[in-house]
């Protein structure tokens, strides 16, 4: 099996200095596992009336800068008080966009160049982000095989699937994984290989702090 990092490091900003992008979710995403917001009835009525709010803004103002975009950009995860976006660029390329900040350019990466084709083996990358709201998150990617977990020190980490697309030899799949201190290291991921087969491996974190004042916690 084949393990990649992409190490594609995106601040609020939305590219790295030496412009390789973040991935996201494309257009082909069925919208899975839209998150809950946090417990305590009137926190979550409070959460989903400003995600909601931030939400339709954030969606005006990204079809405001690219009318090509218009109907591609869906919500995908709430988390607390943000809500996470995905869309799709012409030529293919791919955003995920969070309503932290004050506008959507302040929360949003979008990739240089549209999807490569589905790898020939199963495969699985993370690119992380800079924190927001108070909690640490990293995109991972899969072809061929479905994560189903995140361990950390023997800690289960939140994993939220935001996103599939099908191809005739198989899947790829997108998700969100929510930490309340910065991980570094190597979590231990746990897949189901297309077929069945369940098989644990390192999830290669790229090891660049990203501040945001959290603590850190290393997976060894």
């Amino acid at each position: 099996m084949a393990a990649g990092c992409g190490a594609l490091l995106a601040s609020t900003a939305g590219c790295v200095p030496d412009g390789r992008p973040a991935a996201a979710a494309s257009s082909g995403l069925s919208a899975a596992g839209v998150g809950a917001p946090r417990a305590g009835a009137s926190a979550v009525v409070e959460d989903q009336a400003e995600v909601d709010a931030r939400v339709v803004r954030m969606r005006a103002e990204i079809e405001a800068e690219d009318d090509t975009v218009t109907g591609s950009v869906r919500l995908v995860h709430r988390e607390g008080a943000v809500g996470f976006l995905t869309w799709t660029k012409s030529g293919g390329r791919q955003c995920l966009g969070h309503t932290a900040g004050d506008h959507s350019g302040a929360g949003s990466s979008c990739g240089t160049e549209a999807p490569g084709p589905l790898a020939e083996r199963p495969e699985v990358r993370a690119f992380p982000y800079a924190p927001v709201d108070g909690r640490w998150f990293v995109q991972v990617d899969t072809d061929r095989e479905q994560l189903v977990g995140v361990r950390c020190g023997g800690e289960e980490l939140k994993l939220v699937p935001i996103g599939e697309e099908h191809f005739p030899e198989g899947g790829r799949r997108h998700y969100l994984v929510f930490s309340d201190w910065e991980v570094t290291g190597r979590p231990l991921a746990t897949l189901l290989v297309d077929g069945g087969q369940q098989v644990e491996e390192p999830l290669e974190v790229p090891q660049e702090p990203v501040g945001g004042g959290l603590p850190s916690r290393s997976c060894g």
